[in-house]
């Protein structure tokens, strides 16, 4: 039960991912009041719709697969192109049907209010499917209700009663509500992955400054070949950040060792070898460091 509630789970979980084109094709097979050619498959409910369509991008594909499906061949009312036309005939009523637009004062295809979606379905007239559009003089005040849709005649007015007015408020705060909620959890949503975004360019940074550390304390090959480290080095030790004074011998671990103009620092660290080169104002640059911690304030 656990696992079949958590697999549950999963699959509704899928909806947030759907967009309204698909979700209208899975209403298609959940049954609608349509005066359209039957496309209902005995067996194929609600719950089997929902499962099957996870399972693929588009209705038309599962459609395809429903064809070559021993389980679902004989269910098919029809051929699969006649069956696929009458799909589409039902769908054309989800994806097209009228609607008012009240900036522009005229009647519209649904489908305007979602530009970026390919709503297009071959083979078909969508006008003789879903009607003409009523003239732009009539579609206000149908839309208002002030004339009858079908024969453009005046409509008697009759005020609500309470019961009416009461439900129907009830109805629009419900909305309301559903509609806050909604753009509360985009509002989440989108937050987190602005925050997800934010670490993972973090954690990108401070993995390059972990990899550019690393190559600038990376040890020679080979302990006191000075001109293979040479090769690898700045030609100037203030790249380093730190310059030892010159001196005959490496400075022993724990001592404190000059630095031209800039803090002391201290090696606390074991070291394989000190290369020390006279000349210029920094004097000597390590070499083979092992382990080492610069202090970053003066010896305490």
């Amino acid at each position: 039960r656990r696992r079949a509630a958590s697999r549950a789970g999963s699959d509704l979980s899928r909806l947030d991912r759907w967009t309204p084109e698909k979700f209208a094709q899975f209403c298609v097979f959940c049954g609608t009041d349509y005066k359209e050619h039957d496309i209902h498959v005995k067996g194929f409910g609600i719950k089997t719709a929902f499962k099957v369509l996870c399972q693929h991008r588009t209705a038309e594909r599962m459609i395809d697969w429903m064809y070559t499906d021993t389980r679902w061949q004989e269910k098919l009312p029809c051929p699969k192109d006649e069956f696929i036309h009458r799909y589409r005939c039902v769908l054309a009523a989800f994806w097209h049907h009228t609607v008012f637009d009240p900036r522009r004062g005229e009647c519209v295809s649904i489908a305007a209010a979602f530009p970026d979606a390919d709503r297009s379905l071959p083979g078909l007239q969508i006008r003789s499917i879903c009607g003409e559009f009523h003239p732009k003089a009539y579609a206000a005040r149908i839309a208002k209700g002030e004339i009858d849709a079908r024969t453009h005649k005046e409509r008697s007015q009759e005020p609500l009663t309470p019961a009416e007015r009461s439900c129907i408020d009830r109805i629009l705060a419900q909305k309301r509500s559903d509609q806050r909620a909604h753009n509360f959890q985009q509002t989440l949503r989108e937050e987190a992955q602005r925050a997800e975004a934010v670490r993972a360019e973090r954690a990108s940074a401070e993995q390059a400054k972990k990899q550019a550390a690393a190559a600038a304390t990376a040890a020679p090959t080979a302990p006191g070949d000075a001109t293979a480290a040479a090769a690898g080095a700045p030609a100037d030790d203030s790249a380093y950040g730190v310059a030892f004074a010159p001196g005959p011998a490496a400075p022993a671990p724990g001592t404190c060792v000059d630095v031209i103009g800039l803090r002391p620092v201290v090696l606390v660290q074991s070291y394989r070898e000190c290369h020390l080169r006279a000349g210029g104002k920094a004097a000597g640059h390590l070499l083979g460091v092992y382990e080492h911690v610069l202090a970053k304030d003066a010896l305490e």
